[in-house]
């Protein structure tokens, strides 16, 4: 490393109960939580191609580095392994995560024939962060489950779609224009 600032990727790592390094949590505006591709719970298996096997220590360390560098994090969610590429950076808001903070997708929503319709997307919400939704998408199902004459309102679309900072939501759509897509 140079004589740069040292800085990491805004997030923090433990064990899992199968020994695996872990995503913990995200820290607001650092750059796994504006990736949108880093999420808690998510098991950390190599920094630039180095297997870390459950070591938080070398993990965090390989995590550290020049501010504005590349690092490629191999990442497992659900079994399904993939390559995620970053740059260590500061926060974008110098704002901690409180404990149990939640946050929706920042989208608003209203009842269609279909599902939801995403109505306007906030600016640097996780909705347009994901870079996946566009106002007159339609969400059909939410993890898995129909919202099919649902309304926004309804008790069970607001237990998933506000949940804790970081926490993935799983949605299947109708882009504006008729074609299905999962974001």
């Amino acid at each position: 490393m140079s004589n740069k600032e040292v800085v990491g990727l805004g997030c923090a790592l433990q064990v899992s109960e199968q020994g695996e390094v872990e995503i913990k949590g995200l820290v607001h505006g650092g750059p796994c939580h504006l990736s949108c591709k880093v999420g808690v719970g998510d098991v950390v298996e190599s920094v630039d191609g180095t297997q870390v096997r459950g070591d938080v220590k070398l993990a965090k360390q390989l995590f550290l580095g020049d501010q504005d560098t590349g690092v490629t994090l191999g990442l497992k969610r659900d079994g399904a392994s993939k390559s995620v590429h970053l740059l260590r950076g500061k926060p974008v808001e110098n704002r901690a995560n409180k404990e149990g903070e939640t946050c929706g997708i920042g989208a608003t929503l209203s009842t269609v024939k279909e599902g939801l319709a995403i109505g306007k997307i906030a600016p640097g919400s996780p909705a347009q962060l994901s870079g996946e939704l566009q106002a007159m998408d339609v969400i059909v199902s939410i993890n898995g489950v129909d919202v099919q004459g649902k309304s926004p309102q309804d008790a069970a679309i607001l237990r998933v779609m506000i949940g804790l900072v970081g926490t993935r939501v799983s949605l299947t759509i109708i882009r504006g224009r008729g074609s299905r897509g999962q974001a």
